[in-house]
Order: C-alpha cells, then structure tokens, then sequence
C-alpha cells in the first residue's frame, strides 16, 4: 500500500490527489480541472455518497477505504474505458441518468437542444391543442425525460421515446421510472418512425452523425466502448437524418411539425441541401454551440 494511504493517516486530500496524478496520463483529459472533477465522481463512486458529504466528514467514511477497489476503478479508466460506464450514471440538464454498455452516453452540447426543445414546447402549448412530442433515436431517453421533467404536466402533451434498441430502450425504461414519467412518457421500439402510427408535432433527434471515415479517429474510450450503430452516421454523416427527412416528407402532415436535430461540425450545408429537396415548404435555421459550431438544427414550416 502507497505509505500516502495508510488507512492512519488517509486524508480526502490525499486521495484526490493519488486519483489526479493516475488520471492525469489519460489521452482525453485535457488539464487538471477534468483530472479533478473526474476524481471527484470516482470517490464519491467508491464510498457511495456525494462527494460534499466526504468534504464534510471524512472520517465516518474513512474506514471503509478499499485500495484495491480504488485501483481497479482507476485502471478501468486508464485503460479507456468511459467513467459513465464505470459509475454507470451521467449527469446531464440537471438530471442523473443511468447509462451503460449498448447506451450512448449524453454529452452536453445536447443540452443545448433540450433548452431550445422546452422553448419550443411551451410556445405550442399556447398554440395547439394536442402535441406529439416524440424523441427519435432516444438512447437513455435523456433528451425525452429532461424535457418531460422540466415543463409543467398537461394532459394534451404526449411524450415518445423511440429507438431500434433494445440495450438502449432499457437504459430508457428505467430513467423514465427513476423520475415518475411512466404515465406521461410512452417507450416504442422502431426503426426511426417505422412503428409511429400518430402525427408527431415536436420531433427531437440526436441521430448517428459521424462521418464514417472519421469513427477511425474518436477519442479510444468512445471508440472502444460507445456503440458504434449510435455514432456512424454513414458516408456524409447524414445519411440516417436523411432517411428520417425522407420518411417525414412522405408521412405527415407537413404544416403540424417542427423538427429539432443535432448535426456534426460543418454539416449546415449539407442539410440545408437536403431539406431543399425534401422539404422545399421548410425554414432552417441554425443555432451555434458554444464554440459557435452549428450544432442544432430547427427545422419549421415557412407558414
């Protein structure tokens, strides 16, 4: 045992900073505020309490310090794999969602649709009577549930997590029980709208968009262990969001549906292409990220 850890002289400083000095050699941190954060979940993780609560009184956890099990945890990290996976959770638009192997995990420049997606929704309330809001390709139903969770209950909103996976589907199953949203929250499995026998008025999607000869290059934690059906997006990376495009612009009513994507960096122009050909009625608009990437993309009819 590191002399540092002797159960006598163990302090959570020095815990912290034995964890940042293992994490600081991962490719993907990239300064010592992420080696930090990241060591903070770890502990909080290996003593099962939040990590205020060993800030306050570290002595009642002290004893239960298992080095060993702190070594493994920083090994399954060193070695790629995603801490979301480790700790099984990710926190995301203030919400604690359970995610794992077969789930993509939330990232956050996807909050920046949830935000735009809740502006939207309380903007149709006032307007429309009855509102399908469906989340297609929903993974751990982040994006659904946050929604859900952060606009106020109204019987005339319904709310529909579709994806093709049945990892996924479970993952979202039980974020939506976590947070009581089994009545207002419906789970389908389908190939994008494939089994959606109802007229969507609000559609998120957060669909593979990465270009294929670029999944070489991700990150190794996210190449290794993410799904990769969640992240090929095909040749240009749009191709799964021109199949939905293609199957909206063939099935719906085009005057009742505003469709909110997120697209991958410098793909604007692209997609403005295809929602020319397919939804000439359409407006596009854009909103940037914070490093002013086009990253959602709000798509409404002209009228």
């Amino acid at each position: 045992m590191d002399k540092n850890l002797e159960i006598h002289e163990l302090t959570l400083n020095k815990l912290m900073k034995y964890a940042i000095s293992q994490l600081a050699i991962i490719e993907s941190i990239e300064d010592d505020t992420e080696a930090y954060l990241e060591s903070q979940l770890i502990l909080s993780y290996l003593f099962q309490t939040a990590f205020i609560n060993l800030r306050v009184n570290f002595a009642k956890y002290k004893n239960s310090f298992d080095l060993k099990k702190l070594n493994r945890l920083l090994i399954r990290r060193i070695s790629g794999e995603p801490l979301a996976y480790i700790t099984s959770e990710k926190y995301f638009y203030d919400l604690t969602f359970s995610v794992g192997y077969g789930v993509l995990i939330p990232r956050a420049e996807t909050e920046l649709l949830v935000e735009h997606g809740i502006k939207e929704l309380n903007k149709m309330q006032i307007d429309t009577d009855k509102i399908n809001v469906v989340d297609i390709g929903t993974g751990s139903g982040a994006i659904i549930v946050s929604i859900a969770k952060n606009t106020k209950v109204n019987s005339s909103v319904n709310f529909f997590a579709i994806d093709n996976s049945d990892y996924a589907l479970n993952f979202c199953r039980e974020n939506i029980k976590k947070y009581n949203l089994d009545e207002r929250v419906t789970v389908i499995k389908s190939d994008l709208l494939d089994e959606f026998h109802l007229t969507p008025h609000l559609i998120f999607a957060n669909l593979p968009y990465i270009e294929d000869s670029d999944m070489p290059e991700l990150q190794k934690e996210i190449r290794i262990s993410e799904p990769s059906n969640a992240l090929n997006g095909g040749k240009d990376g749009l191709e799964i969001i021109s199949g939905l495009l293609k199957q909206l612009s063939e099935s719906i009513d085009l005057n009742k549906c505003t469709i909110i994507l997120e697209i991958g960096i410098n793909q604007d122009k692209n997609l403005k292409k295809i929602i020319d050909a397919l939804l000439p009625k359409f407006n596009l608009k854009f909103i940037n990220d914070y490093q002013k990437i086009k990253r959602i993309a709000v798509i409404k009819n002209k009228n």
